[in-house]
């Protein structure tokens, strides 16, 4: 009964969201100030001479108090252990890159700096932004990120974030720490291009494998959180990665009129350097190196899309380039060294309507004396199947993606060796085909109905042995972001920003997922003091239905499979508190406020208990100079 209920109330809530984007007409509005608008980043893509991905340092402050980006609203949910900050992985299943090699399994994604997600700023003020949040029984979280112009097209950016909790159970410790460092130049009129960046992670954690029994905190069996036993007393891991990237283009025509079709395009170049490693300790064995990954990576590429503007309704960009990869998976004992040849072409259409690319196709192939040898990647994304505009904006859109992947397993799955853990496993390759079809309204609304074919998937059980196994998966996702106010009021409304997801697996041993899962925050921003300061109030609501989730392994980082306890069906809450001044931010937030009173059946991970009543607060203030 209580599922059913919890059903019918994330059903309302998706409604709701619905019915209130019907009735909204103006486009997505930010609340932003104009010397804000000035401070531009992008972030960087291999095969692109264009900066198309160009964006302002927007204000949207509704963010502000979800210092950890686990919990931002549009993203997937995810399962993670007691503390935040600890391994998580994510609830919605998504297919990987090609190049995309796995390393040590990454249980960090939420946290860490990429080269995806890293910005490269372009601004003439120098720019910051600090952001601090504690809290009863929580963590510290501290973000500050500095920019500025050094000289003409000459741009330095760092940024530092760091997390430290003390956690409710015993030896539960988190005291991460990530850093990058860029730098990018754009020459005069953009023929030459360059940006590089070192990236540093760290996640240190103590491991306590969980609670040594579910039932005896369920059954309040003791006073206090950090008394319950746990299954390690000395356990700590540490997940580390060291990076270096960059990148080059050079544009081999002079010609800036932005009419030359049938140009000599530009070159790009981008090469990397990663190293991840994770270490891990515990009372039962003596100090390893569990499994280390290196990286070097080059690329090469031509492209003619080189002009924002092409004053033709017809044009085909092409990118075409060559990737050369080393890369060396490592333990105490032993080596294993491959080198990897793709070649990668993608063509697009493109025309003058809003839709810059309504047709792509992109094409990869591994050549490899190793097993990578005879992957490859095939897509087809048709951009613009149903549109609509209305005075030059882009009212609704309806598009297509298929893809077709074979990719070897990741290594992980084949080969670990240490002082208690040792497999050599013969694993091939998986084989991912799907579709989907996406409806897109006003960017408010976007949802997307997927069908993926996996065959030959590996996951391991509570015991380490390696299984296999095929699946057909169906996936519903459904992101809402809109205001219930017109372009010209600046207070006094209603927010939505959040995802929805459905998913079932036809053989769940191979593909374990909640089947829905939704993160729903609600606000309303208003003024007080006479107009004079911004205020919003605030609700986010997490729920997944219940499963088998999978259990955590401390030895190896890995989450496996598990049938004896299913977790889920609670919906976790938090209200919030925002209040601005100009570029000044504080925030008060409840977590989690009911805990106990009805029952103690919330867990994120089996053993692993969600944190209890939580008080936080916290600042964000950027600066102009």
């Amino acid at each position: 009964m209580l599922k059913i209920k919890h059903i019918l109330l994330s059903l309302i809530l998706l409604n709701s969201c619905i019915a209130y984007a019907q009735n909204v007409g103006e486009e997505f509005f930010y609340d932003n100030d104009t010397a804000l608008n000035k401070i531009f980043y992008f972030h960087s893509a291999k095969d692109k001479y264009l900066i198309d991905s160009i964006k302002r340092v927007l204000y949207d402050w509704n963010d502000v108090h979800y210092c950890d980006e686990m919990f931002l609203p549009n993203s997937p949910l995810y399962q993670y252990l007691s503390t935040e900050g600890s391994a998580s992985q994510s609830l919605m299943f998504q297919t990987m890159d090609l190049l995309d090699i796995q390393r040590q399994n990454n249980s960090y994604s939420p946290y860490i700096f990429t080269k995806k997600n890293i910005k490269y700023f372009q601004n003439k003020d120098a720019y910051t932004s600090f952001s601090y949040s504690n809290g009863i029984n929580s963590g510290q979280y501290l973000d500050v990120n500095f920019a500025k112009n050094l000289y003409k097209g000459l741009n330095l950016q760092t940024e530092y974030k760091v997390n430290y909790a003390d956690g409710e159970f015993e030896n539960s410790q988190v005291m991460n720490q990530f850093f990058n460092v860029t730098l990018n130049y754009i020459s005069k009129n953009g023929i030459y291009k360059t940006n590089g960046a070192f990236v540093h992670n760290r996640a240190y954690i103590l491991e306590n494998g969980g609670l040594t029994s579910d039932t005896a905190f369920l059954n309040q069996d003791y006073s206090s959180p950090n008394t319950y036993p746990t299954n390690l007393s000395e356990g700590w891991s540490k997940w580390k990665t060291n990076e270096f990237y960059f990148n080059q283009s050079l544009r081999l025509s002079k010609d800036t009129t932005h009419q030359n079709i049938l140009n000599s395009g530009a070159l790009i170049h981008s090469m990397s350097f990663e190293k991840y490693a994770r270490l891990y300790s515990d009372e039962n064995k003596s100090f390893t190196d569990s499994l280390a990954s290196r990286f070097f990576k080059n690329s090469i590429f031509w492209t003619n899309d080189i002009y924002s503007n092409i004053h033709s309704s017809f044009f085909l960009p092409i990118f075409i380039g060559l990737n050369y990869d080393v890369i060396k998976f490592s333990d105490s004992l032993s080596e294993n060294k491959s080198i990897i040849f793709t070649p990668e072409i993608k063509v697009a259409l493109r025309t003058l309507s809003i839709i810059n690319y309504p047709i792509e196709i992109d094409f990869k192939r591994c050549f490899s004396s190793s097993k990578y040898d005879n992957d490859y990647q095939l897509g087809l994304n048709i951009n613009s199947l149903v549109s609509k505009t209305i005075e030059g904006k882009l009212l609704f859109n309806s598009y297509l993606k298929f893809n077709i992947q074979k990719k070897q397993a990741d290594y992980v799955f084949k080969h670990y060796n240490t002082e208690n853990i040792l497999w050599e496993n013969n694993v091939g390759k998986t084989s991912t085909k799907s579709a989907t079809l996406g409806l897109n309204w006003k960017q408010k609304l976007n949802l997307e109905i997927s069908y993926f074919n996996l065959k030959n998937m590996y996951w391991f059980d509570e015991e380490l042995n390696l299984n296999s196994g095929n699946t057909s998966l169906y996936q519903v996702i459904l992101k809402n972001n809109f205001k219930t106010k017109n372009r010209e009021e600046k207070s006094n409304f209603f927010g939505f920003k959040g995802i929805y997801m459905l998913q079932y697996s036809t053989n769940d041993e191979v593909v374990r997922l909640p089947l829905l899962a939704f993160k729903q925050g609600l606000y309303y921003d208003f003024t007080m003091i006479n107009k004079k300061l911004n205020s919003q109030i605030g609700l986010d609501l997490n729920y997944f239905t219940s499963y088998y989730a999978d259990s955590y392994n401390t030895q190896t980082g890995l989450f496996t499979r598990q049938n004896q306890r299913k977790i889920g069906n609670y919906l976790y809450a938090n209200i919030y508190f925002n209040i601005k001044i100009q570029r000044f931010t504080l925030y008060l937030e409840v977590s989690h406020p009911y805990a106990s009173m009805f029952s103690r059946n919330y867990f994120n991970t089996p053993l692993y208990p969600h944190h209890a009543f939580m008080f936080r607060y916290g600042i964000n203030w950027k600066f102009l100079d």
